[in-house]
């Protein structure tokens, strides 16, 4: 198979994979990080990976976030808020710390494939993708999941400035103050 047919159906995918989530679990995210004190975002492998994007667009962006397992993250508190991208919904230490987050009365946002899952059905919040079953073997499920995190986190963040909340004086500012300076 050629690039061009390869890249085209991997987007292919990726549109299979997240482009159906609702405007309502973009909305109900969006609000739980506005109302979050705090914001822990976590994942495993490559889905962490991912993950840590949005944290850092959090950030930059003037939010309290935070990525689980960092040296320097703070205790999860009530009124906080655990974000974790997982494609099966299984992943042991996940598992782990959404146990944590409700024994700290935390709220906890799932982003998967698989929302019977154990943390599924723990979450407070879901964002459903849909589960990508390569009968072509493009690519595994599990990467059209990454991937597609990434874009979808992104797309999110795009999303908050679009409420008004955040005005473009405001997010220049915290790029300016927030943005690494030690790359």
């Amino acid at each position: 198979m050629k690039y061009s047919e390869l890249y085209n159906r991997i987007l292919d995918q990726l549109r299979d994979t997240a482009g159906n989530v609702s405007d309502e679990q973009v909305d109900t995210m969006i609000e739980a990080i506005f109302n979050a004190k705090q914001i822990f975002i976590g994942g495993a492998g490559r889905s962490l990976l991912m993950m840590r994007s949005l944290a850092m667009r959090l950030m930059q962006f003037g939010f309290n976030s935070h990525v689980v397992g960092d040296t320097t993250t703070p205790a999860i508190r009530e009124g906080d808020l655990l974000i974790l991208g997982t494609n099966s919904g299984e992943t042991k230490n996940l598992k782990s710390w959404v146990g944590v987050a409700k024994d700290n009365n935390a709220k906890i946002l799932v982003i998967t494939s698989n929302p019977e899952s154990t943390i599924g059905k723990e979450a407070d919040y879901i964002v459903q993708f849909n589960k990508i079953v390569d009968t072509d073997k493009i690519q595994s499920s599990g990467s059209s999941f990454e991937q597609s995190l990434l874009i979808f986190c992104d797309a999110v963040v795009m999303c908050m400035f679009n409420t008004g909340r955040l005005s473009n004086d405001e997010i220049d500012k915290f790029i300016r103050v927030r943005h690494a300076n030690l790359e």
